[in-house]
């Protein structure tokens, strides 16, 4: 195994390879006549943002029509966020949207056009579906309920070793914001050790979208 260190793109594209051309045709800068049916249906989302000192990273739910969207924006209300939002006008935005029983997810990235007491609305410039190997890894949408009735009190590292799926948001060095699935079996997912968190990342379409940002920081 190589485990030299990958401090650069270039490194890191020699050790993976680069990403196919054609994978740009997937993305477009608004949202077309299907993404704006999935978000009409989308009851979970993930996010990511860019803040001053970081990046801030929660989950949203609610009942299928809860999202609003036109062609180049997507509001997202405030109370369904898993916690308080402190984005600004101008910030890096990531957004993973998952429908049930479906594998493919739509990923939607831009900037916040705006924020009030109700809603943060961005301005899109990037749509496309990502594939659904994190998923099915992952077996997200199994009826099985993991843990129900377990201690609140549950060790972190005990919850991260037990987890399925991560959402994993990144940002670059200009604020252009990603949140990249990663699924496995609980167990194979990643464990804790220390402060440190450590995590594989499985073969696919060579986007590498989360270590290209993070060697770009």
């Amino acid at each position: 195994m190589d485990d030299t260190r990958i401090e650069t793109i270039d490194q890191l594209e020699a050790r993976i390879g680069a990403m196919p051309a054609a994978l740009e045709l997937k993305i477009v800068d608004h949202l077309d006549a299907g993404s704006l049916r999935w978000i009409a249906e989308c009851p979970l989302l993930f996010l990511g943002g860019v803040l001053s000192d970081g990046i801030d990273a929660t989950v949203s739910g609610g009942a299928p029509g809860y999202l609003s969207a036109t062609r180049d924006t997507l509001s997202i209300p405030l109370a369904a966020c898993d916690h308080p939002l402190a984005f600004a006008e101008g910030d890096g935005i990531g957004t993973l949207l998952l429908l049930p029983k479906i594998g493919e997810m739509l990923r939607i990235n831009g900037r916040i056009a705006s924020t009030d007491s109700q809603f943060i609305t961005l301005t899109v410039e990037q749509c496309y579906i990502h594939c659904a190997k994190a998923l099915i890894r992952s077996d997200f949408w199994s009826h099985e309920a993991v843990g129900a009735g377990a201690d609140s009190d549950i060790a972190p590292s005990a919850l991260i070793n037990e987890s399925r799926f991560m959402a994993l948001a990144s940002a670059d060095e200009h604020g252009n914001t990603d949140v990249s699935p990663k699924g496995d079996p609980a167990g194979l997912l990643a464990s804790a050790q220390g402060q440190e968190l450590l995590f594989a990342d499985r073969p696919g379409n060579r986007r590498a979208d989360s270590f290209k940002n993070m060697l770009s920081q």
